[in-house]
């Protein structure tokens, strides 16, 4: 049920975005470039969690997003102190609700730009903050390509997605698991959550290349990665786990996500019949739930920076 309401999500989120795409042909005509101006616009699906007093607890370890998307913010502007650094939101439903309750000064990501033109920017450079070069990130740059069309004169760069490179995984797969290496070195389980994509299969080669990139560097390592949608979903995961001799039977379970937002509190780390918590209790299983996203790790977040730097 949960899929279907992401599916039903991401639709209603694509028309009310694209509804705010149309061309603007004339761009150029009001374009008045200032010398050495220069941007980053830091694109994400988006998340409210956190922008609501009291409304986003949790038990366990937990990150907000907006906490999450402020410190990759200032990693940005710490890095990149001649540019300026804003983000925007692709997702209609989010931006829509913060906009209603006045919570967010955010734009989605073809009004920041077509702003930042007429702001004098003479360089933009994009950069995703997306897992992998998936439907969103493929998304993104057909909002980019649109705006090529219409401000020909801008420079506009964009920066790869987390996961692109083969480098990019190994570097990927070292960092998550030096992060829980004290649950792994006790033999303990940790289980990761990839979104993924039930339609386009292909797109979920990226979570499992990190998994071979994880086993084979640290064979003895009981550490899996799954997907909301497509495959391997939590019942293969469970599998998998049978079939090995895990410390206490316990599983740390984390999001391979750049924030824990909406999958991770629900579709994760739920008391619902069908999160992934629960399905691994019914197991005989002990779980324990990190909501932290990727973004909050400094490692991570340099890979994106890295990614900046080569854009193009």
């Amino acid at each position: 049920m949960r899929n279907v309401k992401s599916v039903l999500a991401l639709m209603l989120g694509a028309s009310l975005l694209l509804a705010g795409c149309k061309d603007d042909k004339d761009g150029d005509a009001d374009y008045n470039p200032v010398s050495g101006k220069k941007g980053v616009l830091l694109v994400t699906f988006g998340s409210s969690y956190g922008y609501y007093d009291g409304e986003d607890t949790s038990p366990f370890k937990y990150q907000k997003p907006k906490d999450t998307f402020d410190n990759v913010m200032k990693q940005f502007k710490e890095t990149f102190p001649n540019e300026e650094v804003r983000m925007a939101y692709t997702s209609g439903i989010i931006m829509n609700k913060l906009r209603k309750d006045g919570k967010a000064n955010l734009d989605f990501p073809n009004e920041a730009l077509k702003n930042m033109a007429k702001e004098g920017f003479e360089e933009i450079t994009v950069q995703s903050l997306h897992i992998i070069p998936g439907a969103e990130y493929n998304e993104m740059m057909g909002l980019v390509n649109d705006f090529k069309k219409s401000y020909p004169k801008v420079n506009i760069k964009v920066g790869l997605p987390l996961l692109y490179s083969n480098t990019d995984i190994q570097k990927v797969a070292d960092i998550i698991v030096n992060q829980y290496k004290a649950v792994l070195d006790k033999n303990e389980a940790v289980v990761f959550m990839g979104h993924g994509n039930e339609k386009f299969l292909a797109y979920n080669a990226y979570y499992k290349q990190l998994q071979e990139a994880v086993s084979k560097k640290y064979p003895t390592y009981k550490l899996y990665i799954g997907t909301v949608e497509g495959e391997p979903g939590i019942e293969d995961i469970v599998k998998q786990l049978s079939s090995q001799a895990i410390a206490g039977k316990k599983v740390t379970i984390a999001p391979l996500m750049s924030i824990a937002g909406d999958h991770a509190n629900n579709d994760m780390a739920s008391s619902e019949p069908d999160s992934w918590k629960s399905t691994l209790e019914k197991a005989g299983y002990t779980v324990v739930p990190e909501l932290v996203g990727l973004g909050a790790y400094k490692e991570i977040v340099n890979i994106w920076v890295a990614h900046k730097k080569e854009s193009k």
